[in-house]
């Protein structure tokens, strides 16, 4: 079994949402891209305690890093198991991004379903976190996206910060 599907099977047992995201969700969405981990995103803050992760502590590295109040995330959990794809569980803390694992799509992975992000929040995310990679994601991902996603972009941009939707724009624009 790999090992983010053991840990997704430990958020499905502590009933804890989530939704794959990152390189891996660009693949499942038409947009290759190599990767040296997995991304999963919830805004659940038990991921941030060390009792959740005592049923697989022993078999993986977990280092557990909380956000500050002025950080974007409420904290990340670096998961490292011998021989894999390393795990990064991030911890989002608003609540668009709630609706985004709300939103999520079963996926086939390699042993069960993963939720995973929709192509136009997958967008979403890109757009927040903002970095050049992630315009390069976004980019590549409005080019094999169906029309429909551009128009609910558009309708959900509201929720994100200002960089965003400057981000957006530019895009758009091709600039």
């Amino acid at each position: 079994m790999a090992f983010v599907d053991r840990v997704a099977d430990l958020f499905d047992e502590q009933h804890i949402p989530f939704a794959l995201i990152g390189a891996e969700a660009l693949a499942v969405r038409g947009v290759p891209r190599s990767s040296y981990d997995v991304d999963l995103l919830t805004v659940d803050a038990r991921v941030l305690s060390n009792e959740l992760w005592e049923p697989i502590r022993t078999l993986t590295n977990i280092e557990i890093r909380r956000g500050d109040l002025d950080d974007p995330l409420k904290g990340v959990v670096k998961i490292r198991p011998p021989k894999e794809k390393s795990i990064d569980v991030v911890v989002g803390r608003w609540k668009w991004q709630q609706r985004v694992i709300e939103r999520a799509e079963p996926m086939p992975s390699e042993e069960r379903m993963l939720p995973t992000v929709t192509t136009t929040d997958l967008i979403l995310l890109k757009l927040d976190a903002g970095g050049p990679q992630d315009a390069w994601d976004v980019t590549s991902l409005l080019a094999v996206a169906p029309e429909k996603v551009i128009a609910e972009v558009e309708e959900r941009l509201a929720d994100l910060k200002s960089d965003a939707k400057d981000l957006w724009q530019r895009i758009r624009r091709g600039a």
